[in-house]
């Protein structure tokens, strides 16, 4: 006599294998994998055309998913990164196109959920011109003036055509200026443009273009100044004196008030500021 028992044993067997091929052997014993972490230190640096863009090495990774859209959450573009690499050039961009980047990775065949979402604008480059001031003799650093302060400066033999107007940034600079160009002779503003020193390097010119280059007239005066706000963003005061080309010569720093009462201080050479042109 057959045992009922015995007859059902082997298809008892392969139905415990059967469920198991289905559900996967961790889901039947109780184990359930932990998710895949999130790539770690995402960042990414947007330069002329392109963004180039970096992360952590995951461990166990076998593959990157890079996700790229120009709305955020929304990506259109999606590149496979195969590991160890954890760099990526997004080249063949559009310059001033705001990009959304999103980044997974995949470990024995899972993915994580994407590393915080990082948006990043390519820009060209500004065109170099040469600067006037070429060398900075740093005065007394404060904030304690309202109004318009600078350099004047006297045009050499030849004309010089400006493009770009600047003003150094200083410790503690965050909000941004006028800086601009008057005709004292004509009682009238030549050229306009704000700066924004949010970023940029103390010590060091921060620049804007003007809309339109604007020509200065040989031996003529002009005041080159920034306007400046109490309590606001640091300067340094007229003991400041900066070195040139020979272009034209700084005759005095100057301050002035919103009614384009002008004031020159000290000597050749000093300046408020201190600001520069390029040309």
């Amino acid at each position: 006599m057959i045992d009922p028992h015995l007859f059902l044993t082997p298809f008892l067997v392969l139905g415990i294998i059967a469920l198991l091929g289905f559900v996967g052997c961790d889901l039947v014993f109780g184990l359930v994998r932990d998710p895949v972490p999130v790539p770690k230190n995402f960042d990414g640096v947007a330069g002329d055309m392109r963004v180039d863009l970096s992360w952590e090495a995951s461990d166990g990774a076998s593959e990157y998913h890079l996700k790229r859209g120009t709305a955020t959450g929304a990506y259109t573009d999606i590149h496979t990164i195969a590991a160890p690499e954890t760099n990526y050039a997004d080249v063949g961009l559009t310059n001033g196109t705001d990009y959304f980047y999103a980044l997974s990775v995949v470990v024995t065949g899972a993915e994580s959920p994407d590393a915080p979402e990082i948006e990043l604008t390519p820009t060209a480059p500004l065109p170099i011109f040469q600067p006037f001031v070429t060398a900075i003799a740093l005065g007394t650093f404060q904030n304690q003036l309202s109004g318009w302060a600078g350099m004047v400066i006297q045009i050499g033999p030849n004309p010089i055509t400006v493009k770009m107007l600047g003003r150094l940034f200083g410790p503690g600079n965050t909000g941004t200026h006028d800086v601009k160009i008057f005709d004292p002779s004509a009682m009238a503003d030549v050229a306009t443009v704000s700066i924004g020193v949010t970023i940029g390097t103390v010590g060091k010119f921060t620049y804007a273009m003007l809309p339109t280059p604007v020509t200065l007239n040989a031996g003529f005066v002009y005041y080159v100044v920034s306007f400046e706000t109490i309590g606001a963003d640091h300067f340094y005061i007229q003991d400041t004196t900066v070195q040139t080309t020979n272009v034209a010569a700084v005759t005095s720093a100057v301050t002035g008030s919103g009614q384009n009462i002008f004031t020159p201080t000290d000597g050749p050479g000093h300046t408020w500021g201190p600001v520069d042109f390029q040309y």
